[in-house]
């Protein structure tokens, strides 16, 4: 896994929030996956996070289903229609499905191997290993099972030891994260999708976990500080602009939290902006990191890119307009740029070239908690 996954999950939509999906809503992201052109921006992964199940396993086979009302093509069904569409399957487990009752049997514990084996078979690409009622042993012997078995699969984990730990140094977790993806936070809406501030504050505690990642790039694993939420009804598109550029920038999994098939245009044209997707997918993979902050003003990010070339983004978070935000080139951290260097400048939301600036570059967000993000390459 070199860059971060690109997707869809069911967590945060309207029709999930504390309500029993189904087939028919899930069919219907992954056919405006392929109707808007997402899946050709990248958008590949359609994932089931929690209560697709009854709680219940197969009393014959001993497998997890889905609950056949509400999935009458069974798991195996919708994975192979979601193929069909040239998308990859997702599903969710945990410990406990769900943080449900103890007296449930559809969760992983104790079960990692058999569960992976059949997921396998049914053609699941992705499987969310969640917290609720897991242990650190568990994970582990969830890792060995998709490492042993014959189809490659994501393994994407949410557990305490990576983000809710009293002392805990992020830095540890480069010695007991073993998956592809880890959650380095709560979840980005407790009781619905995110607001402002719970994106800022996301993308904060993400931040800590950089050297995580940009120390041990050749893991293959990536920070991921929850779902999108771009699209959902607390942000304004502005906010949904800078939401999405600080999770490409981050190198977060760009997984789309709201209900595709009834978007706005604007919020297709935010997930599907194809500049900043490239900074996400960007090969070197290097997480991006909070360099400079005026608090409740503005917060100034950056990180490397392939070609020598760096991301660089200006985020109003006060609750004003912006002008004449000076981007130094110090903020790059980069040796071979001073502040005699001209670089030039492209403006990845406005889709236009910018000329060539020495030393720094001035920026003006005239929405509140709009952005400016800027690849700025060598002349």
């Amino acid at each position: 896994m070199q860059t971060p996954a690109m997707g869809f999950n069911n967590w945060y939509t309207p029709w999930s929030l504390g309500k029993p999906f189904t087939e028919q809503d899930i069919t219907r992201v992954a056919q405006a996956l392929v109707s808007t052109g997402l899946r050709e921006r990248g958008y590949v992964y359609v994932n089931l996070d929690c209560g697709y199940s009854n709680g219940y396993r197969d009393k014959k086979t001993g497998q997890v289903v889905a609950d056949s009302s509400r999935f009458p093509s069974g798991l195996k069904g919708l994975g192979d229609f979601i193929h069909s569409l040239s998308l990859r399957f997702g599903i969710y487990t945990s410990g406990q499905q769900c943080c449900g009752p103890k007296d449930r049997d559809d969760g992983i514990l104790g079960k990692e191997a058999q569960d992976v084996a059949y997921f396998s078979a049914i053609g699941v690409d992705f499987l969310k290993n969640d917290g609720c009622g897991s242990t650190d042993s568990s994970f582990l012997a969830t890792r060995d099972a998709i490492r042993n078995s014959t189809r490659p699969m994501i393994h994407s984990i949410h557990t305490s030891y990576t983000h809710d730990r009293t002392g805990f140094s992020p830095l540890e977790a480069s010695s007991v994260v073993q998956a592809n993806l880890w959650r380095t936070t709560g979840d980005i809406g407790i009781h619905g999708p995110g607001t402002w501030s719970s994106i800022l504050n996301c993308a904060r505690q993400n931040n800590a976990y950089a050297a995580v990642v940009n120390s041990n790039l050749g893991q293959q694993g990536f920070n991921n500080p929850d779902i999108l939420q771009v699209g959902n009804g607390n942000l304004t598109d502005a906010e949904g602009r800078s939401h999405f550029s600080l999770w490409c920038l981050m190198k977060a999994p760009l997984l789309i939290g709201c209900d595709v098939s009834t978007a706005t245009s604007q919020t297709l044209a935010t997930l599907g902006n194809i500049e900043a997707i490239a900074v996400n997918q960007d090969m070197l993979a290097v997480q991006g990191t909070l360099r400079h902050e005026v608090p409740g003003q503005h917060q100034i990010w950056a990180g490397e890119l392939t070609g020598g070339c760096h991301a660089a983004l200006v985020v109003s978070v006060g609750p004003a307009s912006l002008t004449n935000i000076e981007l130094s080139w110090s903020v790059l951290n980069a040796s071979n740029i001073t502040s005699t260097t001209p670089l030039r400048v492209r403006d990845m939301w406005g889709h236009v070239d910018r000329g060539v600036s020495t030393g720094a570059a001035n920026v003006t967000i005239a929405d509140v908690h709009g952005c400016a993000f800027l690849k700025l390459c060598p002349v």
